[in-house]
């Protein structure tokens, strides 16, 4: 049965619909409507207006009442997608095509709300069609769902590119600290969640920009040796800027525009590295010779743009997502570490003043580890079928361990996996549900203590 009055069609539409098996195995539609749900699917919405002046009044027997509430909330979605869509009608057009004719799927917020969105809808989608505001600040989304044939239901975090499906209760995560990026453009499906991403973008990008350039360059310098952007630092940039026709920097009119270009990778931190280098050394901010040449790091991660010496810690194995601080050593750059590292605690008490504060977008690593515990009954063979799932996803173990407590049968595997920087949280989250899926195997969670 689909039910079209619990969850009308955006266009108003309202009916009970089911299929049955007829004589000779024939197949016959039943659609069950009211009179005025017909009326509707005949005429359309504009019918209630047209028709409520030519009708008998209320309560005489030629009368008849359309749902208002349901009938006008179409009209009003409308007449927000005209607003937010002013340059042209074509686009105007577009966009409604786009959004309201293409297969809908209904999914529900945490209150029981039903929201329709397109088919392929991701939780961006979901948090701009319910305010712009949410969606500025989504971070991802809970989902709750059924995951199993017990009917149980499910709970487990998603990511913004994830595809919502049909029943899912989806409960939208914010950060005042996230906003909109270029990258959203392409996790959001709708026309609508685009526009109020390129409006966001047109209005605030010089300022984030600006902002991410600046953190960018502070990183470099402070991973070089020197104290991060300071009022000296900045004079000697406006002397380099204004002194070298032929470098890098004299084709950028102030400051800020050289910020921006580096936010907006215009413009490398590296070669605002190599330029300040010689100055800081020659000043003595810098004490001993930095090497700009790119070193060999282990565990397959490079440079990234802002600094060539940020590596993520390897007692604790930071992903995107967790709250992370640098640890600032000498001679050897920036280690990157959870908050929650044990080894935190001896840097707090011996040199405080190593901690750095550093965010995710200022980090391009090519891949991250993450280590995993995997609890089981223990039988032969377990070790192999856990090393297939993982090598048939496509995913490198660097290490793996198992041992066994004889008395109550159990296994405990740890491995380390090596999981892409494309999709990080996505592909982790598809590893450990194959991996509970395994025979014998009662959990399966990524390490979070420090080893």
């Amino acid at each position: 049965i689909k039910d079209f009055i619990a969850t009308p069609k955006l266009n108003g539409y309202q009916s009970l619909h089911t299929t049955v098996f007829c004589l000779h195995d024939r197949l016959a539609e039943i659609q069950i409507r009211t009179h005025d749900m017909q009326r509707t699917a005949n005429y359309g919405i504009a019918s209630y207006w047209y028709l409520k002046d030519r009708m008998g009044k209320e309560g005489s027997p030629n009368s008849w009442k359309l749902s208002y509430k349901e009938m006008v909330a179409w009209i009003e979605q409308l007449r927000q997608w005209q607003q937010e869509l002013p340059e042209s009608a074509d686009e105007f057009v577009e966009a409604f095509k786009g959004d309201v004719f293409q297969d809908q799927i209904f999914v529900f917020t945490p209150k029981g709300e039903v929201k329709d969105l397109p088919r392929g809808s991701t939780p961006l989608d979901m948090a701009y069609r319910i305010h712009t505001d949410l969606g500025d600040h989504c971070a991802g989304a809970r989902i709750i769902t059924n995951m199993d044939e017990s009917g149980r239901l499910v709970t487990r975090l998603v990511p913004l590119d994830y595809e919502l499906k049909g029943g899912e209760i989806v409960d939208i995560m914010t950060n005042v600290a996230v906003h909109p990026t270029r990258d959203w453009l392409h996790f959001a499906r709708t026309n609508a969640a685009r526009n109020k991403i390129r409006r966001y973008l047109k209005t605030y990008e010089r300022e984030i920009n600006l902002q991410l350039g600046r953190e960018r360059l502070d990183l470099a310098l402070k991973t070089m040796g020197a104290t991060g952007i300071n009022e000296h630092i900045e004079q000697l940039l406006q002397r380099v800027r204004a002194e070298g026709s032929g470098n890098a920097l004299a084709r950028y009119a102030t400051l800020d525009d050289l910020y921006v270009a580096m936010g907006r990778e215009d413009l490398s931190v590296e070669e605002v590295k190599k330029l300040l280098l010689p100055l800081l050394q020659r000043e003595g901010e810098i004490r001993e010779p930095v090497c700009t040449e790119t070193p060999a790091v282990e565990s397959g991660y490079q440079e990234n743009e802002a600094a060539d010496l940020v590596k993520l810690a390897e007692c604790c194995c930071p992903i995107p997502g967790d709250t992370i601080i640098g640890v600032l050593s000498p001679n050897q750059g920036m280690y990157v570490h959870r908050t929650d590292c044990l080894r935190l605690n001896a840097v707090r008490e011996k040199n405080p003043g190593s901690l750095v504060e550093v965010h995710w977008r200022q980090l391009a690593p090519e891949a991250y580890l993450a280590p995993i515990t995997i609890v089981a009954h223990d039988r032969s063979g377990l070790l192999r079928d856990v090393a297939a799932v993982v090598a048939d996803a496509s995913i490198n173990m660097t290490t793996v361990t198992s041992t066994t407590n004889a008395s109550s049968q159990k296994a405990v595997i740890t491995a380390t996996l090596e999981i892409s920087a494309e999709g990080v949280l996505d592909q982790l989250e598809r590893i450990l549900r194959r991996l509970r899926q395994v025979k014998n195997v009662v959990s399966v969670d990524r390490c979070l203590t420090s080893h």
